[in-house]
């Protein structure tokens, strides 16, 4: 099925946001409320979206729509040298630096995994040995 690229925007924006409102989705699209309103209209006719009191719920029509535009694989960018964050970039690489309890790369790994994305590429140059904990 091709969606119009109004359609791609909403149905994108009410499988992120299970259970908005109308008012909710406008207020988080670029359109206008009767364009959403016709959107909705045609997402509703296709099987995509239910409308219902507790908010509009994507079918699983919808998930099956959009799951060629899934992002499945991230590149994190790790190579740099961290000259800006000297010392404490000495003998580590910037993103292997601790803020808190985590690493900061463990964060952005994390947020990648929670997302879904499992195949997730490092991009090391300086002291990129150090990165090979995070292989565990």
């Amino acid at each position: 099925m091709e969606l119009t690229y109004t359609q791609f925007e909403v149905l994108q924006l009410v499988v992120r946001r299970k259970g908005l409102s109308k008012s909710e989705l406008c207020s988080g699209l670029p359109f206008t409320q009767e364009v959403i309103s016709r959107t909705l209209k045609e997402l509703t006719k296709n099987k995509l979206v239910n409308l219902r009191q507790a908010g509009i719920k994507p079918t699983q029509k919808a998930w099956d729509v959009l799951e060629p535009y899934r992002v499945k694989r991230a590149v994190i960018l790790a190579a740099g040298m961290g000259t800006r964050m000297r010392p404490e970039t000495q003998n580590t690489p910037k993103p292997m630096v601790r803020v808190g309890n985590k690493r900061i790369i463990e964060t952005q790994i994390e947020a990648l995994l929670k997302a879904g994305i499992d195949d997730i590429t490092i991009v090391r140059g300086y002291l990129s040995h150090k990165f090979d904990v995070l292989l565990d």
